[in-house]
């Protein structure tokens, strides 16, 4: 009977323990991308070519290659995309950055801080190139 004791206290032990890891990674850094500022950049003045922008934000990390041809935006690749983002927001949220030439757009609902972490990313991209 101890022994059984002994066991499930084990296998309860180990599961928070996983469970808890689990919740730090979803949540490390939550806030500093919640709290992202993101400037309105556009490709006006840049020269033709593809630049890379990167955002470090723990799961929220990624990175981007932006081509800029005529000073318009004419692309967006996401190179690394924030683990757990959905191809669907990627597409919408890379969309309107092209329509608007800017990346003073909407992030993408139920998507915020994916949205900001790519935004931070093409905004990188963009400043890189000037």
């Amino acid at each position: 009977m101890r022994r059984g004791i002994r066991i499930l206290l084990g296998v309860i032990i180990a599961v928070a323990l996983i469970a808890g890891g689990f919740y730090l990674f979803l949540t490390s850094g939550m806030d500093q991308t919640a709290n992202l500022m993101i400037g309105d950049a556009d490709a006006a003045g840049i020269a033709d070519g593809t630049y890379e922008g990167a955002y470090d934000g723990a799961r929220w990390s990624n990175s981007v290659r932006v081509t800029v041809k005529d000073g318009k935006i004419t692309d967006i690749k996401v190179v690394k995309t924030p683990t757990f983002s959905k191809q669907e927001t990627i597409d919408r949220l890379t969309e309107r950055v092209m329509e608007a030439q800017s990346t003073g757009v909407d992030v993408v609902s139920g998507a915020t801080l994916d949205s900001k972490a790519i935004l931070k990313a093409v905004e990188n991209a963009l400043k890189n190139a000037g």
